[in-house]
């Protein structure tokens, strides 16, 4: 069918890819074939070039609503049916992950004092860790070794910028000189894998993988707030300043929801090996 298919129904089976693969793999033929005669529906009606637009302009808008909605319908779908009962432990990481995107949210409500401000991103590191171990935990008996890929290094990179942090407390200039060089390298580490962490997530097809795309997206622009790479002055600042700050409130945001989940469900059967392999 696809090899005698007009460009336009061509086109259209490739967007139908907004979809969940399981609604595809079910309507997409009707669907396809339904446009097909509406489309030349519209053509023989007359003006075939506007008629045809005016179609178009409505198929895009449906699949827009359309594809959003079974995604939503979905993803509360899956977490009814392969939702457990969370342990303690799960409950515990949760509540850390919490409490670290809180912190870090909380510059934007509150003035922090500066003497409390190392202790504020020590605790968005260690709920970073806590649900990137609690997350692990969860996938781990579906994609162990791509769980394990992005869990290592994301761990690794907010221990190490914790400890960065802690060093630093006392120091007169702790971004100066090769231990401000160190610090550098770890702050880029964290966001990197933070970012990667959430990509995967994402792609996953999991319960919260919107949250891990948002995460993703946060930490890439609260990269660009890091001053050794200059992007937040200059020329450039009316753009990085303020998305390096949505950055990383995004990113605050993104741990909360996560801890949430997690506190909330136990471990899932999330086919995530297949979803990754599939492209989906």
């Amino acid at each position: 069918m696809i090899g005698r298919a007009s460009p336009s129904e061509r086109v259209y089976r490739g967007l139908l890819r907004v979809y969940p693969p399981e609604f595809r793999a079910r309507y997409a033929d009707e669907m396809v074939q339904l446009f097909a005669d509406q489309l030349r529906d519209a053509r023989a009606a007359g003006g075939a070039s506007a008629a045809a637009g005016r179609m178009w302009l409505r198929t895009l808008a449906d699949l827009a609503v359309n594809a959003a909605s079974e995604h939503v319908r979905r993803d509360r779908t899956v977490a009814h049916s392969l939702a457990t009962a969370p342990s303690t432990s799960s409950r515990l990481l949760g509540l850390v992950g919490i409490l670290g995107g809180a912190v870090l949210l909380a510059a934007f409500v509150v003035e922090i004092a500066p003497d409390l401000n190392n202790l504020r991103i020590i605790l968005f590191n260690a709920g970073a860790i806590a649900i990137v171990t609690g997350v692990h935990r969860r996938q781990v008996s579906a994609a162990p070794l791509l769980a394990l890929a992005v869990a290592i290094p994301a761990i690794i990179a907010n221990a190490w910028y914790m400890a960065m942090v802690i060093l630093a407390t006392g120091r007169e200039h702790p971004f100066g000189g090769d231990f401000g060089l160190v610090f550098f390298l770890a702050a880029v580490a964290m966001w990197l894998a933070d970012a990667a962490f959430g990509f995967v997530l994402w792609r996953s097809a999991g319960v919260a993988r919107w949250v891990g795309l948002a995460l993703a997206i946060g930490s890439v622009f609260a990269l660009t707030g890091i001053d050794r790479f200059e992007l937040v002055r200059g020329d450039s600042a009316w753009f990085f300043s303020p998305a390096a700050l949505t950055g990383v409130g995004v990113n605050g945001l993104a741990w909360i929801l996560l801890g949430i989940d997690l506190a909330r469900r136990g471990r899932t059967s999330d086919p995530l090996p297949q979803a990754i392999a599939s492209g989906r």
